[in-house]
C-alpha cells in the first residue's frame, strides 16, 4: 500500500502491488470505515489502468488524481479515466499533492517538480519547479502526500516560487 485519501465519504487505498485503487465505504453510528466497495484500475498502461502507481490525491471537485511510473491520470470519483497526462522529460514519478488550482508531482528520477494547473476535470502541464515550491504546498495541501513531493531534489529553478498570492513566478 502506497497512499490513501478519503473523498465525498469513502476512503481509497492505492495498492502498488495489485496496481489498483480499493475503495472502502463508512458505515455505524461512529462513521468508520469498513466496507468493501469496489476496485478502479488494474495492471496495465491504457487509461484507468496503473503501472506501478505510486500516489493519489483528491480535489474538491470530485476528481481522483493518480500518479504511476511516468504519468498523472485525473479520474472521476466513480474511477472513470478522463485524462492521462505525461510531462516531457519524465523519468521517475513519486508523490503528488493538490493545493488551490494546481497538482504538483515530484519527478524523483529527474529532480524536478511537474506543476499542472488544474482546469476543472483537467489539468495541464504549467512548467517545472524545483524545491522552491515544497514551502508553498505544505501550507496550502488540500489531500495528497506531500512528503512524497519532498522526496524531489536539485538546483533547478531553486529560487523561484510563488509571490504572496500563491501565483507561480
Amino acid at each position: 500500500l502506497v497512499g490513501l485519501v478519503i473523498h465525498s465519504d469513502e476512503l481509497f487505498v492505492l495498492d502498488a502491488a495489485m496496481h489498483r485503487l480499493a475503495v472502502f465505504g463508512r458505515c455505524g453510528v461512529d462513521r468508520r470505515f469498513g466496507p468493501f466497495l469496489r476496485f478502479i484500475g488494474g495492471p496495465g498502461t491504457d487509461p484507468g489502468q496503473f503501472h506501478s502507481p505510486r500516489g493519489v490525491a483528491a480535489d474538491g471537485e470530485g476528481c481522483l488524481y493518480v500518479v504511476d511510473e511516468t504519468r498523472v491520470q485525473v479520474l472521476s470519483h466513480s474511477g472513470r479515466a478522463m485524462q492521462v497526462v505525461t510531462p516531457p522529460g519524465t523519468f521517475h514519478l513519486g508523490g503528488l499533492c493538490v493545493t488551490e488550482g494546481h497538482v504538483v508531482v515530484a519527478d524523483v528520477g529527474g529532480h524536478v517538480l511537474h506543476v499542472l494547473r488544474r482546469c476543472g476535470a483537467a489539468a495541464q502541464l504549467l512548467r517545472r519547479r524545483a524545491l522552491a515550491l515544497l514551502r508553498h504546498l505544505e501550507e496550502r495541501s488540500v489531500g495528497g502526500d506531500v512528503g512524497g513531493v519532498a522526496e524531489a531534489r536539485g538546483e533547478e529553478g531553486a529560487h523561484e516560487g510563488c509571490d504572496a498570492e500563491g501565483v507561480l513566478v
